[in-house]
């Protein structure tokens, strides 16, 4: 979590391209380079200039409902809850051509967060019902508007009999459950019975501990039979839990989820984050990443304009890899080239860095303190 640049989502025109990028200069393009540790520095999100890298990257139709702005929010949310949904959980999507379970019960734990609001649309686009979310109260009617059949307050402390409950009442086996939120999910014992992971498993074990599967957005310690939602598999990547075993099957399944809310955006089957707060300026943008990192936003995603944007310099400058190697010297790049001013910032940033530090770092202020924000001549950029 050092000697790197943060951020993920991307969206942008092709400058140049390297000789198999699948796109040309003028192609407006968004997608979202390979997370994994020691990533280079030239593929981060929030910096003046960056690569754009490996398999992840999706044409904007020129007749699409939405413009750079709401598709700078999409990879990480949508391929992510992809993952879990139609890989991890066996989910099908009759019409993105994804072959699975159909008609499928599905709590989603989390439901209001970027990833829970990703996967509740998806699976209802794709026929499953009922679907159970948890929420804030506040968010309940937003959710029930975006498919949920039931909602529950995770704060109610009898949350997890209220779920029994509903599931007894609809009369189906609902044996399929995805944690978009992970919280408490390094913790060990007796702390992790208090976390979403533990809670989630536990709403359906009344059908018994066969048969039931999970999935969770972040890596667990306690519970064996969850499985890690990972929004970019890559054979590439030194991470093993990123790892799958037909990777080009894996593709073609996110290619075709990609490909069908680029179709249906905004015509009623998906409509993406319900709000987009766009930022400009450092301390906007620090502001708002410091806002989100305390859960302070629900139903929401961040993006922050970059300066270039209004300066006309917007352009992405995108070298296809399909190998770990010198990203600028395998293409004799001399220069590197702006990069579009939008980059969707996650909400889980600083619980993550919570979690994976024991609670030593806390706030984002800490975060800035012990590690490092760099200031480039045009733009913040946080450098871990």
């Amino acid at each position: 979590m050092h000697s790197s640049v943060a951020g993920y989502d991307i969206s942008g025109e092709v400058l140049e391209t390297g000789p198999d990028f699948p796109f040309k200069p003028g192609d407006q393009i968004f997608g979202v380079n390979p997370a994994y540790p020691g990533r280079p520095m030239p593929m981060g999100a929030h910096q003046d200039y960056a690569i754009a890298a490996g398999h992840f990257w999706y044409k904007l139709p020129p007749a699409a409902t939405f413009g750079l702005c709401e598709a700078a929010t999409l990879p990480v949310m949508m391929l992510t809850a992809a993952d879990g949904l139609f890989h991890l959980l066996g989910l099908g999507f009759p019409g993105a051509g994804i072959v699975g379970d159909e008609s499928q019960g599905l709590l989603i734990w989390g439901g209001a967060s970027t990833v829970g609001v990703a996967a509740l649309q998806l699976a209802r686009a794709a026929g499953h019902a009922p679907i159970l979310v948890t929420a804030s109260t506040k968010n309940h009617g937003s959710l029930r508007a975006l498919g949920a059949d039931y909602c529950f307050d995770y704060k109610d402390h009898d949350v997890v009999v209220q779920i029994k409950e509903a599931i007894r009442k609809s009369g189906r086996h609902i044996c399929k459950a995805l944690d978009a939120v992970g919280v408490g999910s390094f913790a060990e014992g007796d702390d992790f019975q208090k976390s979403t992971p533990a809670q989630t498993a536990a709403s359906l074990l009344q059908l018994g501990p066969d048969g039931i599967e999970l999935a969770c957005v972040l890596p667990l310690r306690e519970d064996p039979r969850y499985r890690l939602c990972f929004a970019t598999r890559d054979p590439n990547i030194p991470v093993p839990m990123a790892q799958v075993e037909d990777h080009q099957a894996w593709l073609g399944m996110q290619e075709k989820v990609m490909a069908w809310v680029t179709k249906n955006y905004g015509e009623g089957k998906y409509v993406g984050c319900p709000n987009v707060t766009v930022v400009r300026g450092t301390a906007a943008s620090l502001d708002a990443m410091h806002r989100s990192a305390k859960v302070k936003s629900s139903l929401e995603k961040v993006v922050i304009q970059h300066p270039f944007w209004e300066s006309n310099f917007y352009r992405l400058y995108a070298v296809y890899l399909q190998s770990r190697c010198p990203l600028f010297k395998r293409f004799g790049v001399e220069k590197p080239s702006p990069l579009h001013p939008l980059h969707a910032c996650g909400v889980n940033m600083m619980k993550f860095v919570r979690q994976w530090t024991n609670g030593k770092l806390q706030t984002y202020n800490e975060l800035v303190r012990t590690w490092k924000v760099e200031r480039t001549s045009r733009m913040g950029c946080i450098s871990f």
